[in-house]
């Protein structure tokens, strides 16, 4: 089944399904567990500050993107769960995927992780200049 939400998760609409306002924002760092079935959870990360422009070219900020992958890993360390990802925070995020791939590698060392390589859409950020 698939949920449509319209919005951001800052101000979601959705008939049925909505993100708690009591949860957002939440700080650089922090991650937000949700519960999809009893054994599928989402890792939403704050991991990066603002969006993508010409002011801001790298947004995903490096310290905060390892704070939230230590998270991870301790919560899945405690449940037995595996950690399955695209290669995050390289594409609209701004940052470097070697660096990336790096803490990763780090801070997820000890657990199953399965990271993806999404094939590319040629998305183009919006230009912000305006």
């Amino acid at each position: 089944m698939i949920h449509h939400i319209r919005g951001d998760a800052t101000q979601p609409f959705s008939e049925g399904h909505t993100i708690g306002q009591d949860t957002l924002p939440f700080p650089l760092g922090q991650v937000q567990f949700v519960t999809v079935e009893p054994q599928l959870r989402v890792a939403n990360m704050c991991a990066q500050h603002g969006y993508l422009s010409a002011s801001n070219p790298t947004p995903i900020q490096y310290d905060a993107l390892r704070a939230c992958l230590r998270c991870i890993a301790d919560e899945a360390g405690a449940t037995g769960a595996s950690i399955h990802m695209p290669r995050i925070g390289s594409g609209l995020a701004g940052g470097d995927w070697p660096t990336i791939e790096t803490i990763v590698g780090e801070e997820l060392a000890d657990q199953a992780t399965f990271v993806y390589t999404l094939p590319e859409l040629n998305i183009q950020p919006p230009d912000l200049s305006l």
